[in-house]
């Protein structure tokens, strides 16, 4: 605009310039886009598409999905705010290097929360938590611990293998354990996001361990 700060702020408290956000969109294709439209589709109630329904087009409940993530957590930060009483000392807090902060990649897996007819809460939809660790044997000897000692240490990287592990070991598991008995035998549908490490839906490994879960199949 080639004005001052003060000249561009007063102009905006005039109204005779406006602020805009511009945000960045996906440029999709149009496969894209049609797959997109496919997908809504697939999560509307059949009943309602009818013309003789005589109800809009409404989406699905989806009590049957399980939403499955991942997210890395540094262990610790920078700097960080607490609240004390004067009887106490502020904790010592130390790292080797504070560019280079451990992280710990974590697997998440959760549903719908269930209600009864009197509004109590028979299922809070929270399936499990789990952290992405190996055990490896210390390279080093160290004050802490002797040389080939085995550590449980972070997993640096998270490949197929590892989230097939995951979903076999622990996912399936837990969704057998706490879901509830009267949709137990209803198609349940583990639903990932677009990340490439995820395994596609029909890996052969999965299936035939999917198989020995009871109650669980889709």
């Amino acid at each position: 605009m080639n004005v001052s700060t003060s000249t561009a702020w007063q102009r905006l408290k005039m109204k005779e310039i406006r602020r805009i956000t511009s945000e960045l969109k996906p440029a999709l294709t149009d496969e894209n886009q049609r797959a997109r439209v496919e997908y809504a589709l697939k999560h509307l109630e059949p009943c309602s598409l009818t013309s003789l329904s005589g109800i809009k087009p409404t989406f699905r409940d989806d009590m049957d999905v399980v939403h499955i993530d991942e997210k890395w957590f540094y262990r610790t930060w920078k700097t960080q705010n607490m609240y004390l009483s004067h009887r106490e000392n502020a904790p010592h807090r130390e790292c080797k290097h504070k560019n280079h902060i451990q992280k710990i990649m974590f697997l998440s897996a959760m549903a719908r929360p269930r209600y009864d007819a009197q509004g109590n809460c028979v299922f809070d939809g929270k399936i499990g938590v789990w952290a992405y660790t190996e055990w490896v044997q210390a390279k080093k000897k160290s004050q802490n611990r002797l040389r080939v000692t085995w550590e449980l240490k972070p997993c640096h990287t998270v490949d197929r293998e590892k989230s097939r592990e995951y979903l076999v070991k622990y996912v399936l598991p837990a969704i057998n354990e706490k879901w509830l008995e009267s949709d137990r035998w209803n198609t349940i549908y583990v639903q990932q996001d677009n990340a490439r490490t995820h395994i596609k839906p029909y890996d052969p490994l999965f299936c035939r361990k999917l198989l020995g879960v009871v109650g669980i199949l889709g």
